[in-house]
């Protein structure tokens, strides 16, 4: 099993079903937080019509999360349809990826590239994270916010919601939005 960490729309179990169909044998979730990480909103999605929710490193903050336990199968059912690619080439991102993980090689992530996405989504990460290595969908490339997307802010805020309270979900994407006005700090 491998534990998917979602972190915009697939926070529920709607979001999820999309992509692997019936969540009914899905446990809830697990909430996670993941040091080292960010959430913000970059981009476009046509999907949305609006900037989608994207991960990127940053040693001073940290990310709240839902890790949903998923097969192979399930996960790379999420990449294909995060990137918009056949099923074959998200199958080869996550393979190279479990590749690197099993092979043990130091660093407090790994990922590979999806080859020819229709969307920003065009990298599968593998965090190191305590209970496990967490896996994700994002973009390779920092973005800015382009455009707010309210129906899709109000479903990352009921995932967010779910997992630590209204209150904090909204500290959350509001911090997230701010930190989306400006491209991350890259370090030279």
């Amino acid at each position: 099993m491998f534990r998917y960490l979602a972190y915009g729309s697939n926070l529920d179990v709607g979001g999820l079903a999309r992509y692997v169909g019936a969540v009914a044998d899905l446990s809830v979730g697990e909430h996670v937080t993941v040091p080292g990480w960010h959430l913000r909103f970059q981009g476009h999605s046509t999907r949305w019509d609006g900037s989608p929710a994207t991960i990127a490193p940053d040693g001073a903050a940290r990310l709240v999360g839902r890790a949903w336990s998923l097969g192979r199968d399930s996960l790379i059912a999420v990449v294909a349809g995060e990137a918009g690619v056949a099923t074959h080439r998200a199958a080869f991102a996550v393979d190279a990826l479990i590749e690197a993980v099993t092979a043990d090689r130091p660093g407090q992530h790994w990922s590979a590239p999806v080859s020819r996405p229709i969307s920003q989504y065009d990298t599968v990460v593998a965090i190191d994270h305590a209970g496990g290595a967490l896996w994700a969908v994002t973009a390779s490339v920092p973005d800015t916010l382009r455009r707010r997307c309210e129906p899709y802010l109000a479903q990352v805020h009921l995932g967010l919601t779910d997992l630590v309270g209204h209150e904090d979900a909204t500290v959350e994407i509001e911090a997230a939005l701010a930190r989306s006005s400006r491209l991350p700090h890259t370090s030279a």
